[in-house]
């Protein structure tokens, strides 16, 4: 799977990728995540997913920031903490070295997206959908 992630990314095959070093059943592991170019369906004329900031920009300088919509999905910490406790698998060192990490890559966020949404209930997802279905 390495190997076939670190020849995309030579390759120029991903739209945005990321490295995480996490802890995961108390032993330090290295995560992957990329988008593949691939993957998105530029034949449709609308496209969603999900990204991180730096993912956002790549979208943006790939398809042109005037192509795409950026909407910040936000989550006290309270709500995220629950929402990953249901979700199993909680490992409070793990999400503690997350919320940390969030704070600092998510800080500028309205530097890259046009939307903010907060999302602590859940009506939200009705919110993100009215949204986005407006600027379409």
């Amino acid at each position: 799977y390495l190997s076939k992630f670190q020849s995309m990314i030579e390759n120029g095959e991903l739209l945005e990728y990321r490295q995480y070093n996490a802890i995961h059943n108390n032993e330090p592991v290295t995560w992957y995540y990329g988008t593949g170019k691939e993957s998105i369906n530029l034949l449709s004329s609308h496209y969603c997913t999900v990204l991180d900031l730096d993912g956002a920009k790549a979208a943006q300088q790939y398809f042109g920031k005037e192509n795409c919509i950026t909407i910040y999905i936000d989550a006290d910490e309270n709500t995220r903490t629950l929402r990953a406790k249901q979700r199993g698998g909680f490992e409070l060192e793990e999400w503690e070295r997350r919320l940390v990490a969030d704070k600092e890559d998510f800080k500028n966020y309205e530097e890259v997206c046009e939307y903010y949404i907060e999302n602590n209930d859940e009506v939200s997802i009705d919110k993100i959908v009215e949204v986005i279905r407006g600027l379409l």
